[in-house]
């Protein structure tokens, strides 16, 4: 079974830590077609240096953003998004969560001309089904991935 990492970034803090209990509890420790699903949560909006740190590092499969961190709102966000894109843009999908409905921020996105247009983007509050279906996404773009570059 290959692992499969998710890095969860969010300023709010009880969020985190309900991901992190989901995710132990609904077993996201669970195989999803031939991965194992390993878990990273970050909200300490103090150290945003560090959790760039660990996404360079790690390079994780997956990154889940909340649009709108602690005091520097979506500036603080819109800098990970591009500092991710720029370090792993071919390793790593990119998934923001919010409050503020998609197309708001198709549009900073788009203002900001960030190259990688597949980013998804889902609305806050949502379901574990619909956070299991992030992670389903990903994972099938990482094994098509995979399939494309075997094949050449």
């Amino acid at each position: 079974m290959k692992d499969f990492t998710v890095f969860v970034l969010d300023d709010d803090k009880y969020f985190c830590l309900l991901m992190s209990c989901l995710m132990k509890q609904k077993g996201l420790v669970f195989g999803v077609d031939g991965y194992k699903i390993n878990l990273m949560v970050f909200s300490d909006m103090e150290t945003l240096d560090e959790a760039m740190r660990i996404i360079r590092e790690t390079k994780p499969d997956l990154v889940i953003l909340d649009y709108y961190l602690g005091a520097q709102g979506c500036k603080a966000s819109l800098d990970i998004l591009e500092k991710t894109i720029q370090c792993c843009a071919f390793d790593t999908d990119i998934h923001i969560i919010s409050g503020l409905f998609p197309e708001d921020i198709r549009f900073v996105l788009a203002k900001r001309e960030l190259q990688k247009t597949d980013i998804g983007i889902t609305l806050k509050p949502f379901s574990i089904e619909d956070l299991m279906q992030i992670i389903k996404t990903s994972v099938n773009r990482k094994e098509n991935a995979q399939y494309k570059r075997d094949a050449f």
